[in-house]
C-alpha cells in the first residue's frame, strides 16, 4: 500500500511540475486536513444520528413491530427456526431496509457469531451485501449535502437495483436446491 500512496504522490508532484500547478498542489496539500475533518465530522455526525434513531427505534419496539411482518419471509429464504438469530436477521434487514448500514454491520456480527450453518452464513453475507432498501437516508442526505440532483430518480433506482440484486443473490445461494423457484415464489 506504502508504494501505491508514494506513486500516487510522487505521479501528483511531477504532473504539477510539468502543468505548472505546483502552487496549486502546494496550496491544496495544506487544504486536505480540514477538508478531510469537515468530512469526518458531516459523515461521521450523520452516521451517529441515524444510528441513535435505529437505537430508539429498537428501544421502543419498533424494530420488533416491523421484524414481525419480516420474520416469516426470512424464515423461508434462511430456513432457520433459532429465534434470537431470525430477531437479529430482521432487525439487520430492518435496517439495512432504511438505508441505515452502518447501524445494520453491529446487527450482523451479532448475528453471524449465532449462526452455525454455513449455507445460512453465506446467504446472510450476501443478502447483507445487496441489502434490499427502501429508504435510503444515508446515500440521500449525502447527496443533498453535497447538492446532488435528480434525487428522486436516483432513490427510485436505488430501490428497484437493491431488490434486483437481492433477488440476484437469494437464486445465487439457492442455486443449486432443487426447490429455488418454489422457496423464491414463496417467499414473494
Amino acid at each position: 500500500m506504502n508504494i501505491i500512496w508514494t506513486s500516487i504522490i510522487l505521479f501528483c508532484f511531477i504532473f504539477s511540475l510539468f502543468t505548472n500547478n505546483f502552487n496549486y498542489l502546494f496550496n491544496a496539500l495544506f487544504d486536505v486536513p480540514e477538508n478531510a475533518l469537515k468530512l469526518l465530522i458531516s459523515i461521521g455526525g450523520l452516521i451517529i444520528i441515524y444510528n441513535g434513531i435505529f437505537q430508539i427505534a429498537i428501544d421502543c419496539k419498533l424494530i420488533k413491530k416491523i421484524s414481525f411482518v419480516f420474520k416469516p419471509i426470512l424464515k423461508k429464504i434462511y430456513k432457520i427456526n433459532n429465534e434470537d438469530v431470525l430477531e437479529l436477521l430482521c432487525a439487520n434487514f430492518a435496517a439495512n431496509l432504511l438505508g441505515l448500514g452502518a447501524a445494520s454491520t453491529p446487527i450482523a456480527l451479532k448475528a453471524l457469531q449465532l449462526i452455525d450453518n454455513k449455507k445460512v452464513i453465506n446467504k446472510f453475507i450476501c443478502m447483507n451485501v445487496s441489502c434490499f432498501t427502501i429508504f435510503p437516508f444515508t446515500i440521500l442526505t449525502l447527496r443533498n449535502k453535497f447538492n446532488g440532483i435528480n434525487n428522486f430518480k436516483i432513490w427510485i433506482l436505488i430501490i428497484v437495483i437493491t431488490f434486483l440484486t437481492s433477488l440476484f443473490s437469494i437464486l445465487i445461494c439457492n442455486i443449486g436446491d432443487k426447490k429455488c423457484f418454489i422457496s423464491l415464489v414463496q417467499c414473494l
